[in-house]
């Protein structure tokens, strides 16, 4: 939302940050293999809370068995943290102070021409996006995802609030402009729910085919153990 001059929320930086640096912490603690993606982190909690409980590993270990880190890896990090999680939380505070400014105040207005040529490149990435989708729903048995229908629903509300914003270059409507500046959060969470519904599908589909697989061989052991009477 920068390219058109909307302000980033901080608080949304600071849980993009927040990801970021815990997924830095457990690449470089070789927990998690480099190159991974960073949505293996979105469950995890933020970094402040991830490192006070890095340091009572005992009290959180359901939590951390949830995650998916093993007994060996809550002990490295707990002694890393242990080490180093002052300096990390310091530096992470220093870095994200609390702000008590108006973010509508920054809106940078971008000119007609730049606006109109930002609009169509966007567009086109999220055209592509939601086209992945479509196809991803249709691998998926064509079924209608609530995820990506309001992701798209989203990216719907964004451009028709980008366009009314932009319709008046004397006056800023703020309500609209407050709500693109907490339109990249939205569209984080909602980016945040596809894959565990994938896995709802999923899950969905293996239990009904186990079910079918099932009931095909009890079928099967019937026919087998009348024919076995019928010889008889």
């Amino acid at each position: 939302m920068q390219h058109f001059g909307i302000p980033v929320d901080p608080k949304f930086k600071e849980k993009q940050d927040s990801r970021a640096l815990i997924l830095k912490l457990l690449i470089n603690l070789r927990i998690v293999p480099p190159h991974v993606r960073q949505d293996v982190v979105n469950a995890f909690p933020p970094l402040p809370d991830f490192i006070h409980r890095c340091l009572e590993i005992e009290k959180n270990q359901t939590m951390f068995q949830n995650l998916g880190l093993q007994e060996q890896h809550l002990t490295l990090l707990q002694t890393y943290m242990a080490a180093n999680g002052v300096q990390i939380l310091d530096e992470f505070e220093a870095a994200h102070p609390p702000y008590t400014g108006d973010l509508t105040n920054e809106f940078k207005m971008i000119s007609p021409s730049a606006y109109k040529a930002t609009r169509f490149l966007f567009m086109q990435h999220t055209v592509q996006v939601e086209q992945a989708l479509v196809e991803l729903q249709h691998e998926m048995g064509n079924n209608i995802m609530t995820s990506v229908k309001k992701l798209m629903n989203a990216h719907e509300e964004m451009y028709d609030s980008l366009d009314l914003l932009y319709s008046n270059y004397e006056k800023v409507n703020k309500p609209i402009l407050q709500k693109l500046i907490a339109m990249p959060q939205l569209v984080s969470s909602l980016v945040d729910c596809i894959e565990p519904e994938i896995q709802v599908i999923y899950q969905r589909f293996y239990k009904q085919y186990i079910e079918q697989h099932s009931t095909k061989e009890q079928i099967r052991a019937l026919k087998a153990q009348k024919s076995i009477q019928k010889n008889r």
